[in-house]
């Protein structure tokens, strides 16, 4: 059984010559049909209106305006150049309007209405029922009532004017202006500015480092940013949540009786300002400084890890204000202040205005009748004071007032200028601890040795002032960590955990260096002449048991850190990549999904989910993680991630910077498969750069993982075959012991030889990474990443992670000249053993043909699905032709081009056995007009002439051969065509065509031509030898293997041994004479009207056969059915010669075929 698939496939040519062109044209539509726009340039304005037609007014500059359809579908189309038209169109269509730098204006629409643009401005009025707007880079104003509206830009300005409207809007860099009334809103951005100024039932928004501005009436808000700023104002409302990271918070309204409001903010600070209306009030921040004013609260809790707290105002008499803090609380009441309290320290002092003095730390008192609650828990000073005005009462101290001024200063001021603010703070007061603390914590960012031991000097004076303050006891380790005494940096982590168990920080740091330790010694050896009496006797030692141990420790300090903050995202991090080492991507996958529920949107969770996706081989999953990665990163970051400086040559780096689609071509390139969105290799070097991220990055120097040897030359080459370490002797005595600069950064070693258990760094650790035919040699200084001193400079390598299931596939791309066009008939097999049924014994696959131009740019895609029944009965009186046709299905396409140059590219992947069929070309298709020319030979199981005098390749059924092989019981047809004859004064066209059938040149003989060819991890060339020899018959080297059989392909440079017996045993069975009989029938040419030396029965017995035509045409066609009932078992050429005697001019084509016995 034969399976055929013929596809028709049109391509456009370029518009040679603009012209413009006045338009008016109408066309019949439904009151509620599809209308379909498309115009690449320009502008259209769009206008509802209650006739049944379309009709279309304006300029085309191109190609000419399509306009057609049915009622229940229109379309106008300009398929290249610019137009600017108005289309006016039933009110109540549904419409969608697409094009590239398009200018869009709408008006009068009740219908549904999506607009898909890369730039030019989107401007809608009135009310359709439904918006959708997809833009890269357009601005999009909206004035909508009661519509459904969906906004998505990358950089451009979107304004909404809304009533009564549910509205959905995101984007990348863009800025977002909202007005009017909205039932539900929706509002994303990664940088743009986000205004929301609207009575509202629901609104949320998202932001990465963009501010936030808020004014609402009533309803619901969700507002979250990583560093925007949050301002936001209203009344009524009924619940709010707001989130920042490090961005601050201010906000001036109040909820509805019964109301919540929440505010979270890790860094950032809070400034609230809440008339008495308030009920609910939530407030946390990690080190952010909150700062309240209210009256009549019913309910406030407020937390924060080290925070300052000021609270200005009064409880109801029937509230309650609950707050806890390790840094200072300040309470500013009125005189009548009508409250319980209870109020206690841990380490600081407590002052009360009203009176009572402390005991052991607690204060416990009651003013008026003492309705209300008032409970306060701080591990430093509490002041409870009156408040005789409006204005906030000062600080008790010029002390205090210099520290906040120094507190409140930001990242923006210098850190010198915040270095002199809280050394003026010391001035004033030598025993100011928190001065001393904030001081070290500065030092420590210069990063400086001297500045080290500056901070040091800092964080004892304040630990002496303060020793029970558990902060303090934290930066003292994160100090020795950075000084790289990290054994000694694990033991005061140790002490911290003692009196604070449920310190996150401290317990990551510690799971941290268990996890450097582990990584580091992994796969280590060194020679130990401590176990010996020489170096010839030293004894070889393994370090992988030490490795495990700590692999074993690291992770229960990392699900410590993470049990005691579920928002600590660098133990996710960090628990992420041992689960990575350690051969488990799932568990990757999964600690990133549990952080993205704590911190949602984080970019490198998504970033490492997309890691674990990619190493579970789940492409689509990965891509999606890496795009909605990248949708949260900054303009840097995201450059960052595209940047191919470390893996472009320098002339693909040149081509990159040409114009604006140089990295779209550069990755098109290297695409291994073109059926899916998404180009693989992209996806790995967004792999590589977040494996390097997360394992050579060191934190505590600001530095990434990219910009380090070992990243760089990751993201370069990708993950190593085989790696080693080894560290130095562990012989030499201590004295002799000369650590380089950069090895002083080591931790101390908790095992080994007893003379290097302190704090002592190791020498002369060097780490290989083993590729196919080249290695890299680092010098090591930590576990997580080396320098660079041994390199190949070898270019960037990347390999094809299909390269186990891929096959290349015989395949004919013949091309014919069509008027001004070029026809290409194409023409692939597929092996049904590459081909898995599914349950009900069908195969199903995903068919698909591109083109691109010789500069990687797009022409042509067409991608398609199809089922096909695979037969599984068994005939065992079949022909070997029956058997090879039945071993194979068939796909035919016909494309039409412009003449150029191309690529073209077919690929068709079974979906049950992920087996994927490919063939790759690049080559010239074209024809001149002014002499002669000649078509491709296409070979054929079968041609047949559908009219006695075929006059056009229409007329002819054509079954083509892509596998070039034929039994010696069925004949070869080949067909062809001519161009350009030259005719004589009275119209005749004289031509001769010479055929031979020959043994081809070994270089011309590719096994990939005749059957299915795998590679297994790439495309280099397979020789096979071909020599002549009149004793020997020939023979098919391909004889011994069945029909469906394929063969391997080795990619590695070099012949292997199994290529090199193959090639020998092609020699011998390839040595053919180089003549020999064969029979050719030559069909009547359909212009011909003599054909001269071939006998009437049109039968030649002999090895060159010349025929001669006379006709009427330039241009001409014929076929040739090959008779190979004598010919040899092998492979043969057919070459054709076509000699025109006008001109004398000729030309040569020539194919090669196969005969199986």
């Amino acid at each position: 059984m034969k399976f055929v698939w013929t596809i028709f496939l049109l391509v456009i040519g370029t518009v040679s010559a603009m012209a413009q062109t006045d338009v008016d044209r109408r066309q019949n539509a439904s009151a509620s049909g599809f209308v379909d726009v498309h115009v690449p340039n320009g502008s259209v304005h769009l206008v509802g209106v209650p006739n049944l037609d379309v009709r279309v007014q304006g300029h085309v500059l191109g190609t000419a305006l399509q306009l057609s359809g049915s009622d229940e579908l229109t379309t106008v189309r300009v398929a290249q150049g610019r137009a600017n038209l108005t289309v006016w169109v039933p009110m109540n269509s549904r419409v969608e309007i697409r094009g590239d730098s398009l200018d869009v204006a709408v008006s009068d629409m009740k219908g549904i209405l999506r607009v898909h643009t890369v730039q030019g401005a989107v401007r809608v009025s009135d009310a359709p029922r439904e918006v959708q707007v997809d833009t890269r880079a357009g601005a999009v104003h909206l004035e909508v009532t009661g519509a459904r509206v969906n906004v998505s830009s990358m950089q451009g300005r979107v304004v909404l004017k809304l009533k009564q409207t549910d509205a959905n809007v995101s984007t990348v860099s863009g800025d977002v202006e909202v007005y009017g009334e909205l039932i539900n809103g929706q509002f994303k951005s990664v940088s743009g500015k986000m205004s929301v100024v609207a009575m509202s039932s629901r609104v949320n928004v998202s932001s990465g480092n963009g501010s936030v501005t808020l004014n609402l009436k009533g309803g619901e808000a969700d507002v979250s940013t990583m560093s925007g700023r949050i301002l936001a104002e209203g009344d009524r409302f009924v619940r709010g949540i707001f989130e920042s990271y490090t961005g601050e918070i201010r906000f001036q309204s109040g909820p509805e009786k019964n109301g919540r409001l929440q505010f979270k903010a890790h860094g950032g600070a809070v400034n609230l300002n809440i008339p008495g209306t308030s009920n609910d009030v939530v407030v946390s921040t990690q080190t952010g400084a909150i700062h309240i004013q209210g009256e009549d609260f019913e309910r406030g809790w407020i937390e924060s890890r080290s925070g300052n707290v000021t609270f200005e105002g009064n409880v109801s008499q029937s509230g309650a204000l609950d707050v806890q803090t390790d840094g200072s609380v300040a309470l500013l009441l009125p005189e009548t202040v009508d409250a319980s309290f209870r109020i206690s320290s841990e380490g600081g002092k407590i002052e009360n205005a009203f009176g009572t003095a402390p005991e052991n730390g607690t204060l416990d008192f009651k003013t008026g009748k003492g309705q209300a609650w008032i409970n306060v828990k701080s591990r430093s000073d509490v002041w409870v004071r009156k408040r005789v005005s409006d204005k906030p009462v000062e600080p008790r101290s010029e002390a205090d007032i210099l520290f906040d001024h120094a507190m409140a200063l930001n990242a923006d001021v210098s850190t010198d200028d915040r270095l002199n603010a809280f050394r003026k703070v010391l001035r004033a007061d030598r025993t100011y601890a928190p001065a001393h603390h904030e001081l070290a914590k500065l030092y420590m960012t210069k990063n400086t040795p001297t500045h080290r031991q500056w901070a040091q000097r800092a964080l004892r004076e304040a630990m002496r002032l303060d020793p029970d303050n558990v902060t303090y006891a934290v930066t003292m380790g994160d100090l020795m960590w950075v000084q790289g005494f990290w054994f000694n940096a694990e033991q005061q982590y140790e002490k911290v955990l003692d009196v604070a168990p449920q310190n996150a920080h401290a317990a990551y740091k510690i799971g941290q260096h268990k996890l450097i330790n582990a990584l580091k010694y992994s796969d280590m050896t060194h020679l130990d002449q401590t176990q010996g009496d020489g170096r010839m006797n030293a004894h070889w030692m393994e370090w992988q048991e030490w490795s495990e141990k700590d692999l074993v420790r690291a992770k229960i300090f990392l699900r410590r850190s993470m049990d005691s903050d579920p928002t600590y995202r660098d133990a996710y991090y960090q628990l992420g990549l041992l689960y990575l080492e350690s051969g488990r991507p799932d568990s990757l996958l999964v600690i990133s999904q549990q952080l993205l529920k704590q911190v949602p949107n984080d970019k490198d969770a998504l970033l490492f989910s997309g890691l674990g996706a990619q190493r579970l081989g789940k492409m689509d999953a990965a891509f999606d993680f890496y795009s909605r990665a990248l949708a949260q990163m900054s303009d840097d970051e995201r450059q960052m991630m595209e940047s191919v400086d470390l893996i472009a040559t320098d002339e693909e780096r040149a081509d990159i910077a040409r114009d604006a689609d140089g990295l779209d071509r550069f990755w098109r390139a290297k695409d291994p498969l073109f059926l899916t969105t998404y180009s693989e290799q992209h996806l790995e070097h967004y792999g590589r750069i977040a494996y390097a991220n997360l394992r050579f990055g060191r934190p505590e120097h600001n530095v990434v993982g990219w910009q380090t040897d070992m990243g760089s030359a990751y993201i370069k080459y990708g993950h190593f075959l085989g790696r080693n370490s080894k560290r130095g002797d562990f012989g030499l005595p201590v004295g002799q012991f000369v650590p380089s600069a950069v090895d002083r950064s080591m931790a101390s070693l908790t095992f080994g030889a007893p003379s290097l258990s302190a704090n002592h760094a190791t020498e002369g650790q060097t780490e290989t990474w083993f590729y196919e035919d080249f290695q890299l040699v680092f010098r090591m200084s930590d576990g997580f990443g080396g320098d660079l001193f041994e390199d190949e400079k070898q270019i960037a390598r990347f390999s094809d992670p299909y390269q186990g299931v891929k096959y290349h596939m015989p395949f004919q791309a013949a091309a014919f000249r069509e008027q001004d066009s070029v026809r290409i008939e194409l023409a692939y097999a597929l092996p049904k053993s590459k081909l898995g049924p599914d349950e009900t014994g069908s195969a199903n696959l995903q068919d698909g043909v591109f083109l691109f131009d010789l500069n990687w740019q797009p022409t042509y895609r067409n991608v398609s699905k199809a089922k096909v029944m695979l037969s599984t009965r068994s005939d065992s009186a079949e022909t070997l032709a029956d058997s090879l046709r039945k071993n194979n299905l068939l796909s035919i396409r016909k494309i039409r081009v412009s003449p150029g140059d191309y690529r073209l590219i077919g690929e068709t992947r079974d979906v049950h056995s992920g087996a994927i069929g490919t063939f790759r070309i690049a080559r010239q298709f074209g024809f001149l007009d002014t002499t002669l020319m000649a078509s491709d030979l296409m070979l054929a199981s079968y041609i047949t002439s559908e009219t006695p005098f075929p006059e056009a390749r229409d007329d002819l059924e054509i079954v083509p051969q892509p596998n070039r092989t034929f039994t010696q019981s069925e004949p070869v047809y080949v067909y062809l065509e001519m161009y350009n004859l030259t005719r004589d004064e009275f119209g005749k066209s004289k031509y001769a065509i010479a055929y031979r059938v020959g043994a081809p040149e070994e270089d011309e003989i590719d096994p990939a031509l005749f059957m299915p060819v795998n590679y297994e991890q790439g495309f280099v060339q397979f020789d096979v030898i071909a020599e002549t020899e009149p004793a020997l018959a020939p023979r098919d080297p391909f004889a011994a293997l069945p029909d469906d059989q394929t063969v391997e392909r080795n990619s590695v440079q070099g012949t292997s041994e199994q290529n090199q017996n193959w090639t020998q045993h092609a020699r011998k069975q390839l040595r053919a004479p180089s003549q020999y009989k064969v029979k050719y029938v030559l069909p009547k040419s359909q212009f011909s009207e003599i054909l001269k030396n071939v006998a009437q029965q049109g039968v030649q017995m002999e090895t060159v056969v010349t025929a001669e035509y006379e006709g009427q045409r330039r241009d001409d066609l014929t076929y040739l059915h090959v008779d190979v009932s004598q010919v040899p078992a092998g492979i043969h050429k057919l070459s054709l010669q076509i000699h025109d005697h006008h001109t004398g001019h000729m030309v040569n084509r020539e194919v090669l075929f196969r005969i199986i016995e």
